[in-house]
C-alpha cells in the first residue's frame, strides 16, 4: 500500500502507514457444481427438438458468505450467513 511520507498516512484513506492495505483478509472458500444434460431429437430434416436438464449447485451444498457490513476489527465475533440451494430446470426446445 502506497503511502504519503510527509504525512505517514495512506491516501486511499485515513489509515496509518503500517496498517494493512485493502483485501488482506479472505472469507472462506466457496463452491459449486453446475451441470445441464442435453437431447437431441430430430423430426425431420430441419425440425429438431432439444430436451434440457439444468442443475445450479447440483450437490446441494451450502456455502459461508461473510456480512461485510457487520464486519468491524474491535469485536472478535465476524457475521455470516450460509446459501446453498439446489435449483434444477427442466426445458424443452423446438428448433427449426
Amino acid at each position: 500500500m502506497w503511502y504519503n511520507p510527509k504525512t505517514g498516512i495512506s491516501d486511499y484513506g485515513p489509515y496509518p502507514s503500517n496498517q494493512l492495505g485493502r483485501d488482506r483478509f479472505y472469507g472462506p472458500g466457496s463452491w459449486s457444481l453446475n451441470l445441464g444434460l442435453y437431447k437431441n431429437t430430430r423430426f425431420s430434416e430441419k425440425t429438431t427438438l432439444q430436451l434440457r436438464l439444468e442443475m445450479y449447485n447440483a450437490f446441494n451444498h451450502a456455502n459461508f458468505y461473510i456480512n461485510n457490513g457487520d464486519t468491524d476489527v474491535a469485536y472478535s465475533f465476524v457475521d455470516g450467513y450460509y446459501n446453498g440451494n439446489r435449483n434444477i430446470q427442466l426445458g424443452a426446445k423446438i428448433v427449426f
